[in-house]
């Protein structure tokens, strides 16, 4: 499963993408790749961390003549597998419900602060 977190704190960025692999059910975290961007807010510059990784699950492999074992190992398998594949479509599901939140939110803002404009110069008319 690939990964990617983004965060200004480089600690925050680590954790998340170990949050992922954990949420979702992964053991391991390979072929992390970690860039840094430099981004600005009027004249303050700042650092933004990337991480991109491979979240797996590392099964130890067993060779066995019994067939009814290597049998219930394989279900175990395809069990987990499909486990994480639910975890990750169920955390993808969350970041996206996350991102419409807080579209609403600064939506609201907006709202707000347009009726409190519109109030201002509606009593500002009414005192003329």
């Amino acid at each position: 499963m690939n990964m990617h977190t983004r965060n200004k704190d480089l600690d925050s960025a680590k954790q998340e993408l170990k949050y992922i692999a954990q949420r979702v059910g992964c053991n391991a975290v390979l072929n992390i790749t970690y860039s840094k961007d430099t981004e600005s807010s009027g004249n303050y510059r700042y650092s933004v961390h990337n991480f991109q990784a491979e979240g797996v699950i590392l099964v130890k492999e067993m060779h066995t003549t019994d067939k009814k074992l290597a049998e219930q190992k394989d279900r175990d398998l395809y069990s987990l597998i499909e486990t994480v594949d639910n975890n990750r479509l169920a955390y993808l599901e969350e970041k996206k419900a996350e991102r419409r939140a807080k579209a609403f939110r600064i939506a609201g803002i907006i709202i707000v602060l347009v009726a409190a404009f519109i109030g201002t110069q509606i009593i500002n008319y009414m005192r003329q």
